[in-house]
């Protein structure tokens, strides 16, 4: 339990991510930078010295070590989500976790069945789900005034570097279109829709390293709606849509900083804008709101639906022969 009006947040990772992470800190009254942690002191330095941090680590382990820190952002790369948060937990901190939560469904099971057992927060860092043009297209379809959704169609992907040796390309670093991008659809939608497909096929072009350059899926769930979905290292695109009954809501930029054009059967268009301050302040405010009121989990994105995320993205790469060097 946190008895103080801010959370003292560490960071695991100093890329570009995290500085974003620290950036969103300095703009919350009830977070603080206490400490960041990187493979090697130059880098963690580095970081401390243009965020303003206090403490800096060349390993993870002093990070956690530190009781100053009741809490940690994990910001590195899928591969290490895993050991990183268990590290963590194990030493009693709370957690929020990038996306990809973790490479695989059980070692997500894993992490969370630890979080409950030692009582503490864990939360993926989905912070699509906490951005205000989406709730507010959430609670327009909620209120029933554009009708049951119909259809959904999703797409995110961009022209990433060739290089087979990048991080996108890599089995090892949890590579592929799938985790990085293809998550993004896949969980916005689930968000919208409140649950979880009765049916999922799938479509995947694997690249010569074993990681998935493009994949697409359609879900088909229990009252008939369906959503096709898109995920691409090698076109940029980030457009979602929505039809439902009485008109059609196309949300544009869904993944940062949104807008949606929300087009009636009638012909009456509304345009849902908002300004953001921060693609991620709102999703950094409901960790630290959890937290300090005592509560391990959050109900926009729960540990059961991060769960069943990681769930259907193993099925979806396992039908299409990919698996990462751990599950072999």
């Amino acid at each position: 339990m946190v008895n103080r009006k801010t959370v003292n947040w560490g960071i695991m990772g100093a890329g570009g991510i995290a500085g974003r992470f620290a950036q969103t800190v300095s703009a919350c009254p009830c977070a603080k930078l206490v400490g960041v942690a990187s493979k090697t002191e130059e880098k963690a330095k580095a970081f401390a010295q243009q965020y303003n941090v206090p403490n800096f680590y060349s390993s993870y382990e002093q990070l956690v070590q530190n009781k100053d820190i009741d809490s940690i952002y994990v910001a590195t790369t899928h591969n290490f989500h895993y050991e990183n948060m268990m590290l963590a937990l194990k030493n009693g901190k709370n957690v929020l976790c990038e996306k990809a939560f973790t490479l695989t469904a059980n070692q997500a099971k894993e992490a969370i069945d630890l979080a409950r057992q030692k009582g503490l927060f864990l939360m993926e860092a989905f912070m699509t789900r906490f951005l205000p043009v989406n709730n507010s297209i959430k609670r327009l379809i909620n209120s029933g005034e554009i009708g049951k959704i119909l259809n959904i169609t999703s797409t995110f992907g961009g022209e990433m570097p060739t290089d087979e040796n990048n991080r996108f390309y890599s089995p090892d670093l949890g590579g592929g279109a799938l985790l990085d991008l293809g998550i993004y659809p896949l969980s916005y939608t689930l968000f919208l829709l409140g649950k979880m497909p009765t049916d999922i096929t799938s479509e995947m072009t694997l690249t010569k390293t074993g990681v998935d350059e493009t994949t697409k899926m359609h879900l088909t769930f229990d009252d008939g709606c369906t959503a096709d979905l898109c995920a691409s290292l090698v076109k940029r695109c980030a457009c979602t849509v929505i039809t439902c009954e009485k008109g059609t809501i196309t949300v544009d930029a869904f993944v940062g900083r949104p807008t949606a054009t929300v087009r009636y059967n009638s012909g009456k268009v509304d345009k849902i804008l908002t300004k953001t301050e921060s693609t991620y302040i709102h999703e950094l405010n409901h960790a630290c709101d959890k937290i300090l009121s005592s509560q391990t989990e959050s109900d926009v994105i729960p540990l059961d639906t991060t769960y069943e995320i990681m769930r259907i993205m193993d099925g979806v790469r396992h039908e299409h022969g990919f698996y990462f060097p751990i599950e072999k």
